[in-house]
């Protein structure tokens, strides 16, 4: 609430206290007509209702109010003032000045039907910016790409002329969902420009096209799902000497390559919030409470610096990883916030694109859009499958184009493990041809609740651990007796630039949304409150990054260690699964593993108390450059930032 509407309201109250307890007995003493003062007092006191009212986006409830007043005023003064005798006339005036009032002052509100909201302060745009973009087909964007502190971020001003709005309304209406315009005429300026921006980012026809498709008339599967597991020649496997020594080093010598030929990029799918660790703040702030005390993002940048160090170091020319990171709205202004107070991390800001994740709007069983408040649509992300579109409507495709880019890596932001622009797996995919492919882990166990890479229908597939029968998830192979059904999809994926560009439009017309029934806050039509369903009451569509697999032509799988390269962090600190505990836990032993494979040893620590020990990716990315460590003995709590600060005992 602005200093100005306070203001307002405080003097309405100081007004009425006036008139109604007192009668106006001061104000009679004026030098004019009676009924000329109610006509003045309530002109006045129309417009302080006026703006009071508006803090509740109600006009309706302006007049109501005005209307009781008028002869509420005169009962009182009739009352009050000893004897006076109940004046129709006087509730004349009163309604007279209080229609001419308002009615003066919503004809200059509404002058040509043109609404500017106030732009506000530099200081109040990074918080704003998120209330404009809510549509991933909006003409608006929040910040495609910010190479400046959030606090040179800028915003289109929202307008609407009258034409402009007919159409609007006349485009929902045909569609069906007109009724989002309900509360319209009782929004201010700012809630006005804020709804219609945001309504006519959204094709409507469109949305109405994928509930349709999804919800009313699902294609049906002839005869049902094929499933399958990957045949055992189908991919490769880092585990065991599944693959030799020598493969392995020829695909990380082409991942370098391709990154000393600055051909590699690297997307991160940063969308989610800290939500179910206990913070507001976007998941990849969270720090999980490592020596360095380095949150997600930090970590995950300095393994790109050192990768760009280790390619420039092999023939002395400079390597350039661009990162690129999709936010959602809840998290793009505080991510931006966080690389631009961190410095990027030690990137260069012009190597660094931010965009973000599309949403759609929430939809009532029946197939009607929700409003979230009368100002306000109800929306969701579309999913991480959204982000195909949103690479291409941001311009991330043809940045990456003009770069001369060709592979690119693709990761969640929740794995602190993730060897981001990994140069194994990226030569691998690239040294077999393909146009796509997947990192993946073998499950821990034949019940593990994740989805894994199969085939259905004889294409690759993501089958979740839901969609197969206990029988069917137990299977073995024959010649390893691992589960069949065992490759683990990590969200871990390559691409190349070509593939991102030319098939994927195609490919995305054909892809349907998955169905997510969910408990929707929402206005309800006819009383205008806010509802807070007990159940679930609405519609979430989405699509999921892999579901292009069954389209891809040529396609790289490569099963890599669990303990190498996946730690989600999903859970609760405490939770003892997926947390930041965990987390930590598993890069702390990763350390360990390297120091231990160069030669070192860790000292003994007491039972039961785990060694606090890091060793900082600027100093190694995945165990190399660690030979000086070879035959010492090192402390078992230390953050080794520099080799030659190692504490030894």
């Amino acid at each position: 609430m602005s200093l100005r509407r306070v203001v307002l309201a405080l003097a309405l109250c100081v007004w009425a206290g006036l008139m109604l307890v007192q009668g106006f007995t001061g104000l009679v003493r004026l030098a004019v007509s009676d009924k000329v003062q109610h006509f003045m007092e309530f002109g006045v006191l129309s417009l302080l209702v006026l703006a009071n009212m508006r803090l509740v986006s109600r006009r309706l409830w302006t007049v109501a109010t005005m209307a009781v007043a008028c002869v509420v005023s005169e009962l009182m003064q009739a009352w009050l003032a000893q004897g006076r005798s109940f004046q129709w006339a006087d509730v004349a005036a009163n309604y007279l000045g209080s229609a001419t009032f308002l009615t003066v002052a919503w004809v200059a509100e509404k002058r040509t039907w043109t609404r500017v909201p106030d732009e506000g302060s530099d200081d109040e745009l990074d918080v704003e910016l998120d209330e404009i973009v809510v549509s991933r087909y909006s003409t608006i964007t929040i910040v495609t790409q910010l190479h400046s502190p959030p606090a040179t971020m800028v915003r289109s001003t929202p307008t609407f002329t009258a034409e402009r709005l007919a159409a609007l309304q006349k485009s929902y209406s045909e569609a069906g969902q007109d009724h989002v315009f309900k509360f319209f005429g009782d929004l201010d300026d700012e809630e006005a420009a804020v709804l219609f921006e945001q309504l006519d980012g959204i094709q409507v026809e469109r949305c109405n096209e994928f509930f349709d498709r999804t919800v009313r008339n699902p294609a049906a599967v002839e005869g049902g799902d094929k499933i399958a597991p990957l045949e055992s020649g189908s991919f490769a496997s880092t585990l065991d000497g599944s693959s030799s020594a020598d493969d392995i080093a020829a695909w990380n010598d082409e991942g370098m390559r391709l990154i000393r030929a600055n051909k590699v990029a690297v997307i991160l799918l940063a969308g989610g919030q800290g939500t179910r660790l206990g913070s507001s703040e976007p998941k990849g702030c969270y720090d999980i409470g490592l020596p360095s005390g380095k949150c997600l993002f930090e970590i995950q940048a300095e393994r790109i610096r050192r990768l760009q160090q280790i390619a420039a170091a092999d023939d002395g020319a400079a390597a350039t990883i661009p990162w690129l990171v999709m936010t959602s709205g809840p998290t793009s202004a505080a991510t931006q916030k966080k690389f631009a107070d961190s410095n990027y991390f030690g990137l260069n800001a012009d190597d660094v694109f931010f965009f973000n994740q599309g949403v759609l709007p929430c939809f009532a069983l029946d197939g009607k859009f929700m409003l979230e408040q009368p100002g306000r649509l109800a929306v969701a992300p579309d999913g991480n499958g959204g982000i195909y579109e949103a690479l291409r409507l941001s311009g991330a495709l043809d940045w990456l184009h003009e770069r001369g880019v060709e592979h690119i890596h693709s990761y969640c932001v929740d794995n602190c493990l993730v060897r981001v622009a990994d140069p194994t797996f990226i030569g691998y995919a690239a040294l077999r041809g393909a146009e796509c492919g997947a990192l993946v882990v073998p499950k821990k166990a034949w019940n593990e609740p994740v989805g894994v890479i199969c085939l259905r229908n004889e294409r690759y597939s993501v089958v979740e651990y839901s969609e197969i029968t206990e029988e069917t998830a137990k299977q073995k192979r024959a010649d390893t007796e691992q589960l069949a059904y065992n490759a683990g999809n990590i969200c871990n994926h390559y691409y190349t630039l070509d593939f991102l560009r030319t098939r994927v439009p195609d490919i995305e017309a054909k892809l349907e949304h998955h169905i997510a029934k969910k408990k929707i806050k929402h206005v309800d039509l006819d009383s205008g409150s806010v509802t807070v369903p007990a159940k679930p009451n609405g519609i979430k569509l989405e699509r999921f990054v892999f579901d292009v697999f069954p389209y891809v032509e040529r396609m790289a799988i490569l099963e890599v260690h669990r303990q190498d390269q996946f730690s989600p962090l999903k859970n609760a600190p405490g939770s003892g699964v997926d947390c930041p505990e965990t987390s930590r836990s598993d890069l702390i032993a990763q350390c360990i593993r390297f120091a231990e494979a160069a030669g070192a040893t860790l000292e003994s620590l007491p039972e039961g108390r785990e060694p606090s020990f890091e060793i900082s990716a600027l100093v190694s990315y995945a165990g190399e450059g660690l030979e000086c460590l070879n035959g010492k003995t090192l402390a078992a709590d230390q953050l080794i930032n520099c080799l030659d600060d190692v504490v030894t005992v």
